[in-house]
């Protein structure tokens, strides 16, 4: 079963004495600890997190602030796991890590760590740092991406003792599929499938808790999707069977639907269905659920379609009709 990350604060206490920087005398040193809490726990639970832990960067910038036009250095000052142990709590491999007195540091964190290649800054381009992220290929392997970043932490700012708090956001978009049948018949539902996808993408960051997405531009991908079982004429969403993809335009984008019709005893018709998810949401955007209803017909006519997007904090529906 997928670990789901959703919405998760973690706090984070950090320092680095890894590079040439003055320090206040040892006895007055900052050091970085972690606490996290998980704010949405019907989604990630506190046990998922701290098996998945988090990467966690940290730069140095001196006495400027992060924009697009800083260069951040090529060497981190932090660039490691955030692990948990019971008992103990949080850690970051390599520490203990210290404030500088006055320099500024941006953070950034990203969980989980599989299917991720961070690129790491160069000291010469300018702007933010980002990573290539890869979706599994199953629903079964797909995990919920989370990012979180702040800007200009200082030990001033943050004080002595008090962490670094990152609020992690949702990066991927979130796909349910339900289905509605014709009252009186019986439905066998052979194949789901969400096919012309982009399976994997680099995400940038560009500020507090924020990011875009480029898609990739390997060969589309095709994702099974396996409905819940009908309740009344309408199949159930199952949170374990949702499609974690990558935010993309969607150009190519479709569902297919295979199924047999029956009625009582005797099979009525047999079908295989393609529905255009471009008339419905033109766009996966970053932190978004999207539920597609589907509307099956008993034999040749069209299929409807609409779509629920949900921010995973607010909802908004959109009722249009896709031809087949």
């Amino acid at each position: 079963m997928k670990k789901i990350l959703l919405a998760v604060t973690a706090a984070l206490a950090i320092t680095s004495c890894s590079q040439n920087e003055e320090f206040e005398a040892p006895s007055q040193k900052a050091e970085i600890n972690f606490n996290t809490a998980v704010t949405r726990a019907t989604e990630l639970n506190t046990n998922g997190l701290q098996k998945a832990g988090f990467e966690i960067y940290a730069y140095n910038t001196g006495t400027s602030g992060m924009t697009a036009d800083v260069v951040l250095p090529a060497e981190a000052w932090i660039s490691n796991s955030a692990k948990y142990t019971e008992g103990t709590g949080w850690s970051v491999d390599g520490g203990p890590y210290y404030w500088p007195l006055t320099d500024k540091l941006q953070f950034f964190a990203y969980s989980p760590k599989d299917g991720a290649a961070y690129t790491a800054p160069n000291a010469s381009d300018k702007g933010y740092p980002k990573f290539v992220y890869t979706v599994g290929t199953t629903a079964a392997n797909q995990k919920d991406l989370v990012i979180a970043s702040v800007q200009d932490a200082t030990k001033n700012q943050n004080g002595a003792t008090s962490p670094v708090s990152f609020a992690f956001k949702h990066a991927l978009t979130q796909v349910n599929i339900e289905v509605t049948k014709v009252d009186g018949y019986t439905y066998d539902i052979s194949k789901v499938e969400v096919a012309g996808i982009k399976g994997s993408g680099t995400f940038t960051y560009t500020g507090a808790n924020t990011g875009t997405w480029v898609a990739g531009t390997d060969p589309d991908a095709t994702y099974t999707y396996t409905l819940g079982d009908f309740t009344g004429n309408t199949t159930t969403v199952i949170s374990d069977n949702a499609l974690m993809l990558i935010p993309q335009e969607l150009t190519n984008a479709k569902i297919s639907i295979s199924y047999t019709v029956k009625k009582g005893n005797s099979e009525i018709a047999e079908n295989n269905k393609e529905v255009a998810l471009s008339g419905t949401t033109t766009i996966w955007d970053f932190g978004k659920k999207i539920r597609y209803k589907l509307t099956l017909p008993i034999g040749g006519e069209k299929v409807g379609i609409s779509a629920d997007v949900d921010p995973w904090d607010s909802e908004a529906t959109e009722t249009p009709t896709v031809s087949e």
